[in-house]
Parts: C-alpha cells; sequence; structure tokens
C-alpha cells in the first residue's frame, strides 16, 4: 500500500514510466467530495489513474472509475443512492501559454489539457475529476415530482413527466385560456 500523502508526486515520470496507480494500492479521504452539497456521503470509490503518451507522443494521463454516493435529489430534497462513471484524459502542457494554444481538433471527448508543473498533488488532481463528473443539479431516476404532489399525479403524467419526456408545464395552457373565455 502506497503512502498518501503525494503532495509532490512527479506526473511527468508517471507519464515517461507508463506507470499505474489504483484505489487497490492508495486511498484517499476525498474530503472536499465529502464536504460537497449535494453529496450526503461517499459510498465508495474505485478508480485508476494511468500513465503513457497520446497518440501525438504527448505525456498523457488517464483517469477512470467509479463511485457510489448518496445524493440528495434537487426536486425533493430527499436522499437516493447513485454510481457515477468517470473517464478522462488530461494532456500535459509545460506552461499555461502551451495548454491555452494547443490544438484542441487534437482532442477527443474525453481530453482535456492542463498546464503542469514538475510536481502536483495527484489527491488534489483525482478529487478534482470526481467533483466534475458529479451532476450539476442531482436527481432521482425516477419520477420524484408526483412523489412531492400525490394529488396532482395524473395532471403531471399527462404534461409528460416520464422519464423521457421533459415537464412542460404551459403545455395545454391555450386550450385552457379558450375554455374559459368560452364560459364566461
Amino acid at each position: 500500500m502506497l503512502k498518501a500523502n503525494l503532495a509532490t508526486f512527479d506526473l511527468w515520470g508517471f507519464c515517461k514510466n507508463k506507470e499505474v496507480l489504483s484505489s487497490s494500492n492508495l486511498k484517499f479521504e476525498f474530503k472536499r467530495l465529502q464536504q460537497d452539497q449535494s453529496v450526503s456521503r461517499v459510498n465508495w470509490v474505485n478508480w485508476q489513474m494511468s500513465g503513457g503518451c497520446s497518440s501525438y507522443n504527448e505525456s498523457l494521463v488517464n483517469i477512470c472509475g467509479t463511485m457510489s454516493l448518496n445524493l440528495i435529489c434537487t426536486n425533493c430534497g430527499s436522499m437516493y443512492t447513485t454510481e457515477i462513471n468517470f473517464q478522462r484524459g488530461l494532456i500535459l502542457q509545460p506552461s499555461e501559454l502551451l495548454a491555452e494554444n494547443y490544438d484542441e481538433s487534437k482532442l477527443t471527448d474525453f481530453q482535456d489539457v492542463v498546464a503542469c508543473d514538475s510536481v502536483v498533488n495527484i489527491e488534489c488532481w483525482l478529487e478534482d475529476e470526481l467533483l466534475l463528473s458529479l451532476p450539476m443539479f442531482p436527481k432521482h431516476l425516477a419520477d420524484c415530482v408526483s412523489a412531492l404532489y400525490p394529488d396532482k399525479k395524473e395532471e403531471l403524467f399527462l404534461l409528460g413527466s416520464s422519464q423521457n419526456e421533459s415537464i412542460k408545464p404551459f403545455k395545454g395552457l391555450d386550450q385552457l385560456i379558450k375554455n374559459n373565455k368560452s364560459n364566461t
């Protein structure tokens, strides 16, 4: 088991030597993740970080894994458990200027360019990736809106509250206005 204090981790050497780190041999507390306002509890995090080269022979760090969390639903405020998969490739550049001027057409959907000093805090980097993979507005996959408004369940269903269709609160409003005008 490796020590979790890697404040002076040489990421460039890690890539050059094509090394691999994972949650099976390195444990972190991820305090910022645990303190995130949408996270009720971190159940477990499995991750792997591997160093290597991109197709353009640049230093590349691949980070991937899965985490299980108890999140707080923004719709109903109740807690739910979910698993989140994350994957990202970070192409290292030695300066901000080179990172900013990088040809983005070389990137895949899961890659980003980062300026990297000779040493980094690997726990902070990994935790940043975990935080970025969290949903911005966590919601149940199931329909929790109807749980909030049980007396309006049928109307919500008719408005399109199914998982595949978004709720359209003004759908049918024109018909309601016409009916009200005809009744007066």
